[in-house]
């Protein structure tokens, strides 16, 4: 029995050795059984007295009221991801369609009118001056002043751009400087015309804005005349030929539909090829120029069109 009495003793330390040593282990799990700590608010001690004016914590909630009254508050959480705005793109290739229906642009074109080819007239006046020589040592000043002058244009707008037709015009006027004198020193008037007959193109650049101006080019078949009295009787010298080169620019504003009312200009030249001389009303001489040359007539005035 005495002997074996400390093995109990040692055995029964190294028993309580071990149990201490688990429980500490164990601390930390046993920890999270604890009481959980009062909820915030007054303590008993720092409770108000009924009389106490100082502010009292709001009573907590917990209806579904108040829970969708914080709901409806909150921001509402963004639909999807967010990409920031490109710039357009554009192509380095023209649009086939005009600037009016092409996206992106104003609607120039909207007010447009669908196009038909139709008839289109032309009233025009002026004064035209002569240059250049009726036949060889003839100056066209020597035998023709300047002259007031008429003339119409008929034709067919084949697009809006484009005019094709036919012209007539004439000019009235007094002699040149010789045949003025001449008639002065008879004591009688002299007088001078012209006439030609053709054709022409016109090209429109803005043909649906309200200033529209064009160019145009014809040829026309062309007459020159100019009569007086001298110390032998009467006189009359005829010239007749071929304009080759009809050259004219021009400006119209629209009025309304398609009237418009514009200035233009002219300058053409050809050649007199035939001449007729008459003295006291009987023919004296007929037949081709011998020394043609050119001539020229420069034209200015206001054009309507309808």
């Amino acid at each position: 029995m005495h002997a074996t009495q400390p093995n109990v003793r040692a055995a029964r330390t190294a028993l309580a050795a071990l149990a201490g040593l688990a429980l500490l282990g164990a601390t930390p799990a046993l920890a999270q059984y604890r009481d959980p700590p009062p909820p915030p608010g007054w303590g008993e001690a720092a409770r108000p007295a009924a009389d106490d004016d100082r502010p009292r914590p709001p009573p907590a909630r917990h209806d579904r009221d108040d829970d969708r009254s914080r709901d409806e508050a909150r921001p509402a959480p963004p639909s999807g991801p967010y990409y920031p705005a490109q710039p357009a793109y554009r192509s380095r290739h023209r649009s086939p369609y005009p600037p009016g229906y092409a996206p992106g642009y104003p609607p120039a074109y909207a007010d447009r009118p669908v196009f038909v080819p139709h008839l289109e007239v032309a009233l025009r006046g002026g004064v035209a001056s002569p240059g250049g020589m009726a036949a060889g040592g003839v100056p066209m000043r020597d035998l023709f002043g300047d002259q007031l002058t008429l003339g119409v244009d008929v034709g067919v707008r084949a697009t809006p751009h484009v005019y094709m037709g036919l012209f007539a015009e004439g000019g009235l006027g007094l002699g040149g400087d010789v045949v003025d004198a001449s008639c002065r020193g008879a004591g009688a008037d002299c007088g001078a015309a012209s006439g030609r007959i053709g054709a022409a193109i016109h090209y429109h650049f803005t043909p649906y804005a309200p200033i529209d101006p064009w160019i145009g080019y014809g040829v026309a078949l062309s007459g020159a005349t100019v009569n007086g009295e001298d110390a032998f009787g009467t006189f009359e010298q005829t010239y007749t030929g071929v304009e080759y080169a009809k050259l004219m620019a021009g400006v119209d504003m629209r009025l309304a539909g398609r009237t418009s009312l514009g200035l233009y200009a002219e300058w053409s030249t050809g050649v007199f090829s035939q001449v007729q001389a008459k003295e006291n009303g009987a023919v004296v001489d007929t037949g081709s120029v011998a020394d043609t040359t050119t001539h020229s007539w420069f034209t200015i005035g206001p054009r309507l069109t309808f």
